[in-house]
């Protein structure tokens, strides 16, 4: 099998936002730069990961709104994912796909959370004095490695954070999307 291109699960919002839902994108890396490429729409509203494929997630946090914020931090960072059915029918034992569709590094599937500490995202960029219109990343170094079964999957991401909007004086905020995704070309039955 040919090896997959780096991909980059790219989540952004502002810090200020009401709503807790937040944009991403599932795109691949440019392997000149390192640097996230533009999003393909055909997939806007499911993440179509390849068979050994390998991500790293960026967030990336704007500050559009009138309120200062010295520093963003991520607490935590969850992947849940919850496993369709592959076989169903009279007379046949319902299957399902394995917990999640990602793998450690000797091939066993995880479980159905993915739980990465908030202390291995750091700052692209000095996350110094937080001007309005400021926009901060959050870089996870790390990567999820996708397995070879092809199938469906339900996939929920919450990252919370904490802002510093004065000194000593916290927010937190929890968001979250949670779209389709499939491992394979999305026409084969699995």
């Amino acid at each position: 099998m040919p090896k997959q291109p780096l991909m980059t699960l790219k989540v952004s919002f502002d810090i200020s936002q009401i709503r807790d839902r937040i944009n991403w994108d599932f795109v691949q890396v440019d392997p000149a730069t390192g640097q996230a490429g533009a999003p393909d729409r055909n997939w806007r509203n499911n993440i179509q990961f390849l068979p050994g494929q390998k991500f790293r997630i960026d967030i990336e946090a704007d500050n559009v709104y009138d309120k200062p914020c010295q520093a963003i931090t991520v607490v935590d960072c969850c992947l849940i994912t919850r496993p369709q059915i592959t076989v169903c029918g009279p007379g046949k034992t319902p299957t399902y796909a394995p917990p999640s569709p990602f793998v450690e590094a000797h091939g066993k599937h995880r479980g159905a959370l993915v739980a990465i500490p908030g202390d291995k995202f750091r700052p692209q960029d000095p996350l110094s004095a937080g001007a309005p219109g400021r926009k901060r990343f959050l870089i996870w170094d790390g990567e999820l490695e996708v397995g070879q079964v092809q199938s469906h999957w339900d996939l929920s991401f919450y990252v919370t954070l904490r802002l510093e909007r004065q000194p000593g004086v916290f927010d937190y905020r929890v968001f979250y999307f949670d779209p389709e995704s499939e491992v394979g070309n999305g026409m084969d039955p699995p």
